[in-house]
Formats: C-alpha cells, structure tokens, sequence
C-alpha cells in the first residue's frame, strides 16, 4: 500500500517535496514508508513533461478548459493567481484523478512482484535444504530431496 501512497503523490504536480508528502501520509496510514518513497520516482526530471502534460490535459478536459496555454501566456507565468489558476489547477485535478488508477495498478504490481519473490527464495530454501532418516546400522543419515 506505500507504494499506491508513493505512485499517487508522484502524480500530482509538487515536484520536489513529493517524498516529504508521502512518507508522512504512508506513516499515518501505517504503511511502508520506503515504499512510499520508491513510488514517489515515478515523476522525475526525465518523466516530468510527458506526466505533467497528461496529468493537466487530463484537467483540462474534465474541467472543460481549453487544452492550448491560455491567452497572453507570458503575462499568466508573472501573476501568480492565474498561474494557480490557469496552470496548476488543472494539473492538480488531472492528477488526483490519475492518481487512482496508476496506485490501484502499481499496488496490484507491486503485490505480484513481492509475492513471486518469497516463492522463489521458498524454493530455493527448499532446494537446499536435506530430509533426515534413520538408519539402523548409521543413525541418522542425511537424504538428497531426490532420492525420496
């Protein structure tokens, strides 16, 4: 479950403080708080512009905005309220939202990987490990799995 935590703050737009918000909520929630911050490296610098792309046009769409940069671009990127409003905003929305099933998913892959890990270190153990029998004339003797 740190690892759904992890994959849903790596999706919304707080670049840089995503460990800082997630091991916190995966340490209320009682989880895996290294999990957590794994997950977090989904969004890094070389996956920041194809995510936040998705992430605000998938806010965009469901917040009915146009999807091309709003008029007068460069005056939005000097005022900050059109900046949260314009540019973060729909970023936030669209990652929140995709942030349910990218957790659902990574929890769900995170779940088989760990569970095809134990069962191949269980039989690897039970590969090395002997069985034991009596022998009248030796006492007990130690048995190749094999050979029963």
């Amino acid at each position: 479950m740190g690892m759904a935590i992890g994959l849903g703050v790596g999706m919304t737009p707080t670049m840089g403080v995503q460990m800082a918000i997630a091991i916190p909520i995966a340490a209320i929630a009682r989880q895996s708080k290294i999990s957590a911050a794994i997950g977090c490296w989904l969004s890094n610098p070389v996956t920041l512009i194809p995510l936040y792309s998705a992430t605000y046009t998938l806010g965009a769409l469901v917040m009915g905005r146009a999807l091309s940069p709003p008029d007068g671009f460069v005056e939005t990127l000097t005022n900050w309220r059109l900046i949260l409003s314009d540019i973060l905003l729909p970023c936030w929305v669209g990652g929140l939202i995709a942030a349910i099933p990218v957790g659902i998913a990574g929890y769900w892959l995170t779940i088989q990987a760990v569970v095809a890990y134990r069962l191949k270190i269980r039989q690897r153990r039970l590969a090395r490990m002997h069985r034991w029998k009596w022998d009248d004339d030796e006492g007990w003797k130690r048995v190749n799995r094999e050979a029963d």
